[in-house]
């Protein structure tokens, strides 16, 4: 099967790499920037977000997101070759519920214009973690204390 440049080719490895870098504390939402998502799939950059993992509405969100995208180390061609990752890890079930559709409500509203994707979110808990768009989850890594 043939993934669209913006598709990730492996969340699994993906999240992997992420947890090897930085910590998977509760309370904690990381954006990543990937170059060519679907074949390398190489991280260029990992940022912490100042917004908590836990949001009460898109608004605590939307403008961080499109400040910290339009900084982002993205060259202005077409077509692009950087998605970005979006990492929220907070306690609870490792299932996609409001806060998530916060987020994705904070990345439709970011109006960023970058040459970046955005969007996708991957999920981390107690529990493992999961990926949104390709439903991909594992138990490790997970939430640390």
């Amino acid at each position: 099967m043939t993934l669209q440049t913006y598709e990730f080719r492996d969340p699994s490895a993906l999240i992997n790499d992420l947890a090897a870098r930085v910590p998977m504390a509760p309370g904690t939402a990381y954006l990543v920037l990937v170059v060519d998502p679907a074949t390398e799939q190489r991280i260029v950059l990992v940022e912490r977000l100042d917004t908590p993992a836990v949001l009460y509405d898109c608004e605590a969100a939307r403008e961080e997101l499109r400040e910290r995208v339009e900084l982002m180390p993205v060259p202005d061609t077409w077509p692009t070759r950087h998605a970005v990752m979006t990492v929220v890890v907070r306690p609870g079930l490792c299932v996609f519920g409001p806060n998530e559709a916060h987020w994705f409500s904070a990345w439709r509203y970011a109006n960023h214009l970058s040459r970046a994707h955005t969007g996708d979110v991957i999920l981390v808990t107690e529990h493992g973690w999961t990926d949104f768009m390709t439903k991909f989850a594992g138990r490790t890594p997970a939430l640390s204390a």
